[in-house]
């Protein structure tokens, strides 16, 4: 199990389930770099190695600048592939042999959309999410390693005229959702953020909601 290294949302969730695919929604990139940033050094406590796929480069940008920073950097190992390099970093990672006390992530499901979505149809880049994070599962539950999946939400106009309104859903959804672990929302609402479990395979979590001062995810 890998907490999150926040001792209130972790008293709620109950950690990360180590062989399982947990996915995280996201409505603000600092909120989401600082909060992998939290889980990577609460897993480094157990001397376990984090490997980051990270897509959109943001958590690289934000670690390199100092924005945020992790505990034993010397076991924090980040990809940041582009679309030629994908594939065969994918490979790379589903080849290593882990342990309980390992962590991957995919950083994100938006930024692989964003990615491949302007020279793949949507048809063909569901089903490529799909195979990479069946990999991923599958590699978890190997391994008894905590695999965490990161999106953010996107927000679409419904309607016109008096009618029109706005409806927001993370990128992957119907992804996502096949997936056998925790869902966790994470949403920004000026200086403190929303925490849901949005799934869990204790159901008698499922739908708890707590505030968490920004300040303590940015700590």
């Amino acid at each position: 199990m890998t907490p999150t290294g926040i001792l209130q949302l972790d008293r709620v969730l109950g950690g990360f389930l180590s062989g399982d695919a947990h996915v995280i929604v996201f409505d603000d990139v600092y909120v989401k770099t600082s909060f992998m940033a939290r889980v990577i050094t609460s897993a480094s406590s157990k001397k376990g190695l984090t490997v980051y796929l990270d897509l959109d480069t943001a958590f690289t940008v934000h670690l390199q600048h100092g924005i945020i920073r992790v505990d034993r950097p010397e076991d924090l190992l980040v990809y940041t592939p582009d679309s030629a390099e994908l594939d065969g970093v994918m490979a790379e990672v589903c080849s290593m042999r882990l342990s309980e006390r390992d962590l991957i992530i995919f950083d994100s499901v938006t930024a692989f959309q964003n990615v491949r979505g302007s020279t793949t149809d949507a048809s063909t880049l569901n089903r490529k999410i799909g195979v990479y994070l069946a990999l991923l599962q599958d590699l978890g539950a190997r391994y008894r390693a905590t695999i965490l999946i990161t999106t953010m939400l996107r927000s679409r106009k419904i309607g016109t005229g008096p009618t029109e309104t706005w409806f927001s859903s993370p990128s992957g959804g119907r992804v996502l959702k096949k997936q056998k672990g925790i869902m966790l929302s994470l949403k920004r609402e000026d200086t403190k953020v929303l925490a849901e479990i949005l799934k869990h395979p204790d159901r008698a979590r499922e739908g708890s909601r707590l505030y968490l001062p920004l300040p303590l995810l940015l700590s």
